[in-house]
């Protein structure tokens, strides 16, 4: 019976492709359009795929049955045009574009090949694939694109620089494949043999993991790297967890055969073709309801700004357009035989493939999240809450900008859990057992989420230097059993809270897997003296600052290999002070290599045995000070000033910077330059030279480059259209309120707003209809936060360029919100 299942589910594979064949050389007629259908544009026979360019305004349309591309052009205001046809390989199946290089790929699955075409000049190459390629994706960041080929049982990856290939094996008839960029891992999907291949783009190395029966479909959410594969036969969804690699199935409807997620919120949805209907999951799995829509919907696309999802039902020539918060359905009447959608959030419009009209539907007027010439796109959540009730005030998730727990409920590992041993320097190592840190962990999982998720160990004995080992493969269990887990070093006065599910940890575990039981990961926690803490304190004089604490270094390291950078993950270290501080007698500070002092988050709380507890979080690791609250500069021109007081305490914590040593210039119009600056420096990232220049307008050697580059790598912008950065450009009060929503949402603060309650918020204010589609959302949340304010003349005046002293007041109550300073 097993045989039987498996050989005719390749024959459906096959006779997809032969109807394709077949059709080649047979005319294709259009359908019978229904009443009042959607504007359609003649293209080539058989419209199989399209893809969008949001950078140059081009749609790329697959013909499978014309052999050819045939590329429109499209504007906000106008309707597209045809401006090339270009031949390719034999039943063009599939393609994808790389906005970054203007390429696109077009996968021809009776020719083996993939053809290269190049957007500016049309000019097309051709690269010899595996057999039967049906599915492509490109990773921009590489500049790769991954192919998979169907009838050879592999994934081909091209060199978009060279065109050259490398081949990794997959299942059998991998169907589908996606990318997480960020992470540099493909995802292949194989249909015949229920599997999932994951390929690390760096290393060549590749994994399999089991999924349902006949996976066909498949996406990856960018905020958690959670990967859905969408099972055809078995009726449900696979999901692999992004950190752990863990699977679970849920089930969903008959037939699941498309899958889009919506990145700001997480709602995963999947189009059911054998029951006429979508599931929405939330990003944790948890089926949230099902909509019906048309006759066989085989595929769906959300619009990344207002949440709106979309899709084609191939029997009922039809668009169902679901609302992303409400879940109520239209169903608009289409051309014959849409079979594929693309969407263009910057001109607020889709593009449909109508396999049996030969031609492409637009839908329009579905909202612009990206305004023409530049600003901010839609709102990217890197670690989103469940899906938000429908109502004011909902739930909110702390995600990875984690403060420590109250101690109560932790489990503490005794003396005896480890071998201890003080080497002949006085430095202090211990050994943690893998017998006391598994059981301890196992605990933790049978204790639940309702307890504190840690595991502490302390070393009471005082040393300037400690190094505390931890048997990898214990942590690697432990993210499996207890994903949620931290596990506590307490050393002398210091403390280190090392997530048990630390993303760059867990990654580079999984390059050691063949030899991860002889590997130890060290926790290093070292107390600089002498000479060395001499010349820090000497350069924090020059810079200003009194220390109040010895210079303390925390590291993490994968035998000596240490890991610097966590990205947007905030790590909890604390220190113990004997004296008893307020939060406004101190600052936290890490030191820079160049020996530059730059603000970190901390709170400070009595200590149980009397002085006071600094509590820091740092997305890294490094040199860190407490130091003495400087007193507030005066600014000349802040005399008086509305902002003065949010000026001197961002001032003293090294947030914002003057014009000069006197002046602020608070009338002055904010560039995007400085207020990426400032936002990098508010949220303790550390900067990132090489990313910024990956705009054509951020030269190297630019004050602001290594500030963009942070911005850029921590998804906080993704700069201006054409490859562009903008860095003199006047920010508006709508693209700050963009901003600031992302920068929340990177502290694990996501502010959300019911689609009610925006349009109450916004229409309080005699423009709210001013505000772009694309900051609608963001404004009504800054607004509901209380970040941000009208201009007290009833307006909200999302045009206006943004001042100095309101970045500041902006960012200063942005910081009083997420807790990352006390007053």
């Amino acid at each position: 019976m097993e045989e039987r299942r498996r050989g005719s589910r390749r024959a459906l594979s096959a006779c997809l492709l032969a109807v394709i064949v077949l059709l080649a050389s047979v005319s294709v007629q259009p359908a019978a359009a229904k009443e009042e259908q959607l504007p359609s544009i003649a293209v080539g026979q058989a419209p199989h795929a399209v893809a969008v360019n949001p950078a140059t305004n081009r749609v790329y349309v697959a013909n499978a049955a014309g052999d050819s591309v045939t590329v429109l052009a499209d504007e906000a205001s106008g309707s597209p045009a045809v401006v090339a046809t270009i031949g390719v390989g034999k039943t063009p199946y599939a393609l994808a574009v790389d906005a970054k290089s203007n390429r696109i790929y077009v996968a021809n699955a009776d020719s083996g090949t993939v053809t290269v075409i190049n957007g500016d000049t049309h000019a097309v190459q051709t690269v010899k694939v595996g057999d039967e390629p049906v599915a492509l994706a490109v990773n921009s960041t590489g500049n790769k694109a991954y192919v998979a080929n169907a009838g050879s049982g592999s994934i081909t990856e091209i060199d978009g620089a060279t065109l050259t290939t490398r081949t990794f094996a997959a299942g059998e008839s991998p169907i589908a494949v996606a990318i997480n960029e960020a992470a540099g891992k493909v995802y292949a999907v194989n249909i015949d043999s229920d599997t999932a291949t994951i390929i690390d783009g760096a290393t060549g190395f590749t994994e399999t993991v089991t999924t349902g029966n006949g996976p066909n479909a498949l996406a990856v959410h960018i905020g958690t790297g959670n990967v859905y594969a969408a099972n055809f036969y078995s009726g449900d969804v696979t999901i692999i967890d992004g950190t752990t690699g863990k699977t679970r199935q849920v089930e969903v409807g008959k037939g699941p055969a498309a899958i889009a997620i919506d990145q700001t919120d997480g709602k995963v949805y999947v189009a059911n073709s054998q029951d006429n209907s979508v599931s929405v999951l939330s990003v944790s799995g948890e089926v949230l309801g099902t909509v019906p829509v048309g006759k066989r919907p085989g595929s769906l696309a959300v619009h990344q700004g207002t949440g709106n999802v979309y899709v084609a039902n191939y029997e009922s020539d039809s668009i169902t357009a679901i609302d992303g918060h409400t879940y109520a359905a239209t169903e608009t009447a289409i051309g014959a035989g849409p079979i594929a959608l693309a969407l263009h959030a910057g001109l607020g419009k889709g593009y449909v493939a109508q396999y049996r009209g030969n031609s492409i539907g637009v839908l329009d007027g579905l909202g612009i999240v990206k305004p023409p010439g530049g600003g901010e796109g839609p709102v990217i959540t890197p670690s989103p809450s469940p899906p938000v009730d429908e109502q004011e005030g909902a739930g909110e998730n702390e995600g990875e900008a984690r403060w420590p727990e109250e101690e109560a409920g932790s489990i503490k590992l005794g003396r005896d859990s480890a071998t201890i041993s003080v080497q002949d320097n006085g430095h202090i190592k211990a050994i943690l057992n893998s017998e006391a840190l598994e059981e301890a962990f196992t605990k933790l999982a049978e204790q639940g989420q309702a307890a504190v998720q840690r595991v502490t160990f302390t070393l009471e004995e005082q040393a300037h230097r400690y190094r505390i080992g931890i048997p990898a493969k214990c942590l690697q269990s432990a993210a499996l059993a207890a994903p949620d887990a931290v596990l506590k070093i307490k050393a002398g006065t210091a403390s280190y809270y090392l997530p048990v599910s630390l993303p760059p940890l867990v990654n580079a575990l999984s390059k050691r897997v063949e030899h991860l039981e002889d590997v130890v990961v060290y926790v290093g926690i070292d107390t600089s003296r002498g000479l060395a803490a001499e010349e820090l304190a000497g350069k924090a004089g020059g810079q200003g600052l009194q220390l109040i604490s010895s210079p303390l270094t925390f590291s993490i390291a994968i035998e000596d290999d240490e890991i610097t950078d966590y990205g947007a993950v905030y790590v909890a270290r604390s220190i113990w002070l004997p004296e008893k501080l307020k939060p406004t007698d101190a600052i936290a500070l890490r030191v820079s290599p160049s020996g530059e002092f730059h603000y970190l988050p901390v709170r400070f709380s009595e200590a149980a045995a009397g002085g006071t507890l600094a509590t820091l979080l740092q997305p890294g690791n490094g040199i860190i000070v407490i130091a003495k609250a400087p007193t507030p500069r005066q600014f000349q021109d802040l005399a008086g000033h509305w902002v003065s007081q949010a000026v001197e305490e961002l001032a003293a914590r090294q947030i914002v910077k003057g014009v000069s040593e006197t002046t602020f210039s608070p009338s002055r119009a904010v560039s995007r330059a400085e207020f990426t600056s400032l936002a990098i420096r508010a949220l303790a990232l550390a900067e990132q030279a090489s990313a910024g220049t990956a705009f054509g307008d951020v030269a190297p050697d630019s004050w602001y480059a290594a500030a963009v580059g942070a911005a850029v790598q921590a998804g906080l912008t993704q700069g201006t259209a054409g490859g562009l950065f903008d860095p003199e450009g006047r920010l508006t009060r709508e693209q700050l309120a963009v901003f600031s929503v992302r920068m929340l949402a990177l502290a694990s603060h996501p502010a959300k707003v019911a689609a009610n309650r925006q349009e109450e918020l916004l229409g309080a204010f005699a423009d709210g209809a001013e505000v772009s589609n694309w900051a609608r959302g963001a404004a009504a949340a800054v607004m509901q936060a209380g970040i941000m304010e009208g201009m007290g003349d009833g307006r909200f005046a999302p045009k206006k360029n943004v001042t100095r002293a309101e970045a500041a007041a902006v960012v200063k109550r942005l910081l009083v919100l997420i807790g990352f300073i006390q007053f």
